[in-house]
């Protein structure tokens, strides 16, 4: 019904030049995805749907804007809140699968694309196709290689680049090495979602990601020590 009467008013008429939608929210459904709504005409470039949403919207296409209440962007808020907390269970819950596998894995059930990156890759632990030149080019910005059988037309390429668009994160974790000094396997560091800047190449894919958060100092270093070898 919402949608026939927001068709309604979006018909054209010679007097008339725009449009005013009066939403009252009213108690929804926990399941309703407020994040997939405001995403068709909110830029992700410019920042988390949260960091948007408390800043006012100020980055919609023109002519759009979103007035909310008081009590309507609190209701907002803690959707995405809901939301982001399921993501991230369902992304540790199916993360445990991925100790054992390549260091790629699209995790179908929380649509999110894991990319798992060891900085110093001995010989001995890597074939000469997977030494991949991953490394940071500042704090906030990640160069990252794809596996070499994939081309730029392949859908997992397409799927990286189109992320945002498709609402589909990237979920980028680092470590220094393989192991450690006493032998047990390093541990990752989750770098936070990612997003895409820019790719080049093919076979490998070599691209830009843009961190929301800085990385750690100490990481960071190794990371940039990398890139410069």
């Amino acid at each position: 019904m919402f949608t026939q009467r927001l068709g309604r008013g979006l018909r054209k008429a010679d007097d008339k030049s725009y449009l005013t939608v009066i939403d009252l929210i009213g108690q929804q459904h926990r399941e309703f995805r407020f994040d997939r709504r405001l995403g068709a005409i909110v830029d992700r470039r410019r920042g988390p749907l949260r960091q948007q949403l408390e800043a006012g919207f100020r980055f919609l296409p023109s002519g759009c804007s979103v007035d909310l209440d008081r009590q309507s962007n609190e209701i907002v808020l803690r959707n995405l809140q809901d939301v982001a907390r399921l993501s991230q269970w369902q992304l540790d819950a199916s993360f445990q699968e991925l100790w054992s596998h390549a260091s790629v894995r699209y995790i179908e059930s929380a649509a999110t694309d894991v990319l798992l990156v060891t900085l110093k890759k001995a010989e001995r632990d890597y074939s000469p196709t997977t030494m991949y030149r991953d490394y940071a080019i500042s704090p906030t910005l990640f160069h990252w290689e794809s596996q070499s059988t994939q081309g730029a037309s392949s859908p997992a390429i397409r799927r990286y680049e189109e992320h945002a668009r498709l609402e589909h994160p990237i979920a980028l974790f680092v470590r220094d090495r393989r192991t450690l000094e006493n032998g047990i396997v390093s541990p990752y560091v989750f770098l936070g979602p990612a997003q895409f800047v820019s790719s080049t190449g093919d076979r490998p894919v070599a691209f830009t990601w843009r961190l929301e958060t800085p990385m750690p100092e100490e990481l960071f270093e190794v990371a940039r020590t990398v890139g410069a070898a």
